[in-house]
């Protein structure tokens, strides 16, 4: 999963990409998860992040998936809670 936070007019887009490799064909598989927005604050954007995993359960009682390895930028130096 690759992440990145961006403000267009004041609304924080949050996109969120599955990758995976084809072995078949030698490339990589890039699919958009969701664009939903998010705030700028580290739990906030852990909280979409999560938010869009559950998207992926078929049933809400289902195992989350497990990730093999992410990146995430918040853009512009995401800030931090208190």
């Amino acid at each position: 999963m690759s992440c990145d936070k961006g403000n267009k007019r004041g609304v924080g887009h949050f996109v969120k990409l599955l990758s995976s490799w084809q072995t078949t064909s030698g490339q990589v598989d890039v699919q958009v998860l969701d664009i939903d927005g998010s705030g700028g604050t580290t739990t906030a954007c852990a909280l979409a992040t999560q938010a869009s995993n559950y998207k992926l359960k078929i049933d809400d009682d289902d195992q989350t998936h497990l990730l093999a390895g992410q990146s995430i930028n918040s853009g512009g130096g995401g800030m931090l809670e208190k």
